[in-house]
């Protein structure tokens, strides 16, 4: 079928009077942008080659796939390559937007462009890491040391895509490891690399789906508030009204309907963060104490099996307090589950085969010739 989703019926609408979102429908299908070719790749123990890649590029057209993540052309020559002969000889449709990854990085970036030269559309996806973990351990630098890196990228890509008008270009940013990441200054960053990008892109930036969703979530200890919303900046569209002008009326409304309210602050440019009364949490742990084998539990989620797979250290270099953390978050993760009645199998998992692993055993086979035998 050329179009398989129309074999599917449509969910009726529903009618309700001063209602919008119940009525409105999808009259196509969503876009699916895969990444086989460089996320996929990334993981297998043995890494596709030119000739793989190019039968794994044509299958994905053939499915139908209209974006095709094609690889990371400044890691690695076999990628850089595959970009090039993808778009020297011809071997992408009219209507495939194929799209590469970069860290945000001069060299890297300048690369990225070079293997893009004389496509006709791409999608440039670029990022650095964020979150406060990295921040502090791998960079050493503060928040605004970080966003300059995002900043120089954006600035470096608006510059090069100027001088390449031939390409239909589309961006994509993503501040990695942006779950580990204030939301606020995460929403910063974006905001600031949409607008240096906006004037060269004819088509949406892309930047992660939770940032244009609404989240509530503990803020930085700065605010002294229990949680935090974007709530009035995802819905000030919809509501016709500026999102801190939204964000008043809705503090409003909980303040003279929720007691256990103490304090509401508007922070730039439209979370809301509120502050709760201790007698809150005096009856929250109450609450916990007299249902302490029910707390918290889903009876109405459907139980299911899980394989929880976390750590993944590479013995190829140093376990950091990286690794710490996601065996942490592994754990967690796993009995919250369980707690929940799902069936749960945690997989600790080492990656320990593959190129990697082989070329380290050779390094450490003639490093120990050069030292024993002068090799």
């Amino acid at each position: 079928m050329d179009n398989p989703y129309k074999k599917y019926k449509p969910f009726r609408a529903i009618k309700i009077d001063n209602r919008e979102w119940p009525s409105k429908t999808i009259g196509l299908a969503p876009m699916w942008c895969s990444v086989d070719l460089r996320d996929g790749n990334q993981a297998l123990i043995e890494p596709m080659g030119p000739e793989r890649k190019n039968r794994m590029f044509d299958l994905l057209c053939k499915i139908g796939f209209k974006e095709i993540e094609v690889g990371f052309p400044s890691a690695s020559d076999t990628d850089f390559n595959f970009v090039r002969s993808l778009i020297e000889d011809n071997k992408i449709p009219s209507d495939v937007n194929i799209q590469v990854l970069t860290q945000s990085r001069s060299e890297l970036i300048e690369r990225t462009f070079e293997s893009l030269k004389g496509a006709s559309k791409a999608v440039v996806h670029f990022y650095n890491s964020t979150s406060t973990l990295q921040r502090r351990v791998v960079f050493n630098q503060d928040k605004e040391g970080i966003k300059q890196i995002a900043l120089n990228g954006a600035k470096q890509i608006k510059e090069l895509a100027l001088k390449n008008p031939d390409t239909n270009w589309s961006f994509e940013y993503s501040p990695e490891s942006f779950t580990g990441t204030e939301l606020d200054y995460a929403a910063e960053v974006c905001d600031e690399v949409v607008d240096i990008l906006k004037d060269v892109n004819n088509n949406k930036i892309i930047i992660p789906e939770s940032l244009d969703g609404i989240n509530a979530e503990i803020p930085p200890e700065k605010f002294d508030s229990d949680i935090s919303t974007n709530v009035a900046m995802v819905l000030s569209k919809l509501n016709k009204k500026s999102p801190d002008e939204l964000a008043k009326l809705i503090s409003s409304t909980l303040k003279d309907n929720d007691p256990l309210i103490n304090d509401i602050l508007i922070i730039k440019p439209g979370f809301i963060n509120i502050k709760f009364k201790p007698v809150f949490w005096t009856k929250f742990v109450k609450e916990i104490i007299k249902n302490s084998k029910e707390f918290g539990v889903n009876h109405k989620e459907e139980k299911l099996n899980y394989l929880v797979e976390f750590v993944s250290a590479n013995p190829t270099g140093p376990l950091h307090v990286g690794h710490c953390r996601g065996a942490i978050l592994g754990d967690v993760i796993s009995n919250v589950l369980t707690f929940n009645n799902h069936k749960v199998t945690k997989e600790y998992y080492v990656n320990d085969y593959g190129n990697q692993i082989i070329n380290f055993t050779k390094s450490v086979y003639f490093r120990i010739r050069e030292s024993l035998y002068k090799e």
